[in-house]
Formats: C-alpha cells, sequence, structure tokens
C-alpha cells in the first residue's frame, strides 16, 4: 500500500467499516483504516464510488448518488453518517449479493421477484474441449504423468 501524492487540497474522511480497506486514486492502492482519514479532496468521490454499502443501491437510480458508502466526506452534507456501522449492518453488508437493493425488483405487473442464491449449475465443457474429448473434470484420462502417476 502507498501514500498519496502531493495534492493542494485534503480532506477528512471517516471509514465506516471495522475493517481496512482500499482506495485506488491516481495509480496508488492506499489502505484506509477504520475512522477518520485524511486523503485528497478530488478524491473523495472515486473512495466513495469504490465502496458501496452493499444493497443499499436504488434500484431506479443505480448511480453513485443512489447508494450508501463506507466512506464519509466529514466536510460535505452525509457527515452526520460518520458513524461505524452496527454489527448487524456490516453483517447485512458482507452478505449482500449486489450493491443494488435487489429485494426492490418486480417483474412487469408489480410483483416483487424473491432473489436469492442458486445451486451452481454444472459446468459443460465448451466446444474445444468437446472436440479435443477433454474430460468434464479437465483432466484427461489417457496423459500418463512422469512417476507412474
Amino acid at each position: 500500500m502507498g501514500h498519496w501524492g502531493i495534492f493542494q487540497e485534503m480532506t477528512t474522511i471517516f471509514n465506516r467499516a471495522p475493517v481496512p480497506i482500499s482506495v485506488r486514486f491516481d495509480g496508488m492502492e492506499v489502505s484506509i483504516p477504520p475512522g477518520k482519514f485524511i486523503i485528497p479532496k478530488v478524491a473523495v468521490p472515486y473512495a466513495r464510488k469504490q465502496n458501496p454499502i452493499m444493497g443499499t443501491g436504488q434500484f431506479l437510480n443505480p448511480t453513485a448518488s443512489g447508494y450508501d458508502s463506507l466512506i464519509v466526506d466529514m466536510e460535505g452534507k452525509h457527515k452526520a453518517l460518520a458513524v461505524p456501522l452496527t454489527p448487524q449492518e456490516w453483517a447485512d453488508h458482507r452478505e449482500a449479493p449486489s450493491a443494488l437493493d435487489i429485494s426492490q425488483i418486480e417483474d412487469e405487473k408489480g410483483v416483487k421477484l424473491k432473489v436469492g442464491r442458486q445451486r451452481p449449475r454444472p459446468v459443460m465443457a465448451n466446444s474445444f474441449e468437446a472436440r479435443e474429448g477433454a474430460s468434464m473434470t479437465g483432466h484427461d484420462e489417457d496423459v500418463t504423468h512422469e512417476g507412474g502417476v
């Protein structure tokens, strides 16, 4: 992890996560510890966009302004949110499959769709593997390895 370069304007942000999070800006990746931290003012929108609180995005407004972020600009209008996430909020963030709040998804009749984790599907051989006779496990049975294995 590096340090920020030299920037004219710096600002204080607040990391709401209970763990350090990373922010990439200007070719540098910096670890932001929980709590207050100083970064270049120009990097704040990038830090917010890179660290959404999963499951908080508005389905009809998927832009950066449509979701909550783990990063709070202490000089911005959301500085009242500069408190650590509760253990339940952190657990919800970790379990959400998307930045968007998928509970808002409706079908064309206005019925809420049930979205959940699905069972994984079996992997099918692609056309190249099928032509070459490769097995589904990725190993060819007729290949002999050195050492008799």
